[in-house]
């Protein structure tokens, strides 16, 4: 009988001595699709990062990085059942952020475990091809984009530097810096309670037309006519003789328009 109980014992303590299953709250994804030189990528996230960065290479590389928001006891099946989907259709090539997989959870208390994991995006494409981002609260940055880009965010916030395409912009409470390398499209800019700021070459050509509710126009440096009421702020230039249309619309949210020395 004390034999039994000691050798019960010993098991039970080389059970407790065993290291602990690896928890996964970080998992990568890489992947290469072709896509032509005027094609376009369209990219649908939740929260995290995404960077684009262009080459002439006629293919897109999508690298990224799930990690868990926070750790309990769900974190690590979160991070393994969000997956990265692409798909290519024709000149298309399609990203999402896929938390479909993940159970539904209520939690009550301080041990909250419904965060969605965060998805960090790396992406190099084309120079010359579209772009379009669908995000709710993002950080992105998108550098040396020679085409058309089509961007909303939620919360999130958007850098873009030297853009040489058009432009349509959407943001809720998001912060915006763009960087035209030249106005050579149409851009259109809308927000609430959010910022943007617009640079453009002091060389360009182009018609400014922006309107505010509650919210901010600042456009030094450019003749501008102005008109305002209670709430209302409208404000119009043509700029160099003109040429492609800026459109801003806000409501409490700030645009500010000036011109780099560059151009």
């Amino acid at each position: 009988m004390f034999r039994t109980r000691f050798l019960l014992t010993a098991f039970g303590c080389a059970l407790f001595a065993l290291p602990a299953p690896a928890v996964t709250l970080e998992k990568e994804f890489t992947k290469t699709v072709a896509l032509p030189l005027t094609g376009r990528l369209v990219l649908d996230t939740y929260k995290g990062s995404v960077t684009i960065s262009t080459w002439d290479r006629a293919e897109a590389r999508i690298k990224a990085r799930i990690v868990a928001d926070g750790e309990c006891s769900s974190s690590s099946e979160s991070v393994e059942k969000t997956r990265v989907g692409v798909s290519v259709f024709a000149d298309v090539v399609r990203i999402k952020s896929d938390y479909a997989d993940i159970p539904s959870t209520w939690s009550f208390g301080w041990n909250d475990c419904s965060a969605r994991p965060f998805v960090h995006y790396d992406i190099s494409m084309p120079k010359t091809a579209g772009l379009e981002i669908k995000d709710y609260k993002s950080e992105t940055k998108i550098k040396d984009l020679a085409a058309d880009a089509v961007l909303s965010t939620y919360k999130g916030s958007i850098e873009v530097v030297r853009l040489d395409g058009g432009l349509r912009l959407e943001t809720y409470k998001g912060d915006v810096r763009v960087d035209m390398s030249s106005v050579v499209r149409d851009i259109r800019l809308e927000t609430y309670k959010g910022r943007i700021e617009l640079a453009v070459p002091a060389s360009a050509r182009f018609r400014v037309d922006a309107d505010s509710h509650k919210g901010e126009i600042d456009m030094a440096g450019f003749a501008v006519n102005r008109s305002e009421s209670r709430h209302e702020t409208r404000a119009t230039a043509t700029v160099n003789g003109g040429g492609p249309r800026i459109d801003f619309k806000t409501y409490k949210g700030t645009f500010r328009l000036f011109a780099t020395k560059a151009g």
